[in-house]
């Protein structure tokens, strides 16, 4: 009997692990028409994939003055203190005068955001300029965030020249002159 050939299981894999992040996230509809990411990355710890992050928009060109949404696809698991205590050492590391009381106040909006994900899951965060940024888990809304400078410095855990990932804000936004020389490290 012949086996399947490693090209056509490593082709089956592919598939397989691309087939939940191929189609728009249902909660962004209302907001954003595109059918395809704007960029696509992955984010992993060592040698192991952590999540892919796609950002979404209509914009010909992303930029905080137009809406977006930023859907993080998780292959492993995480809790709640896991992830917002991540984002609050990202958001510092994005706004290194980001005060004590404020990164308090941040981790408590954001733990609401967060509940705990196992690998399949997916966490999805839309901003629309002047509104609160609203956050889902598999499409049902866990909360909304009216807080311009939370909002900026989240998202720019992934989109802003200081992110500890490059590599992956280079991917998500298309440009490989997103990577600044004095940035290092990867998205990996």
């Amino acid at each position: 009997m012949r086996h399947p050939s490693r090209a056509a299981w490593l082709f089956a894999s592919v598939l397989t692990v691309a087939a939940p992040c191929a189609a728009a996230p249902a909660e962004i509809a209302d907001t954003i028409h595109a059918t395809k990411p704007y960029g696509t990355g992955t984010y992993g710890l060592l040698v192991v994939t952590a999540y892919t992050a796609q950002l979404w928009t209509d914009a010909p060109r992303w930029s905080m003055d137009a809406p977006f949404a930023l859907t993080l696809h998780y292959d492993m698991g995480f809790s709640t203190d896991d992830m917002v205590s991540r984002s609050l050492r990202e958001m510092k590391h994005v706004d290194p005068a980001a005060g004590d009381a404020a990164l308090t106040a941040y981790g408590q909006k954001l733990a609401k955001a967060f509940p705990p994900v196992a690998s399949g899951d997916r966490i999805t965060a839309l901003y629309v300029p002047g509104q609160p940024a609203r956050f889902y888990r598999d499409g049902v809304e866990t909360t909304r965030i009216d807080d311009a400078k939370l909002n900026a410095d989240f998202f720019g855990i992934w989109l802003s020249p200081n992110s500890s990932a490059p590599s992956l804000r280079a991917e998500l936004l298309k440009d490989s002159c997103a990577i600044t020389p004095s940035a290092g490290g990867s998205g990996r």
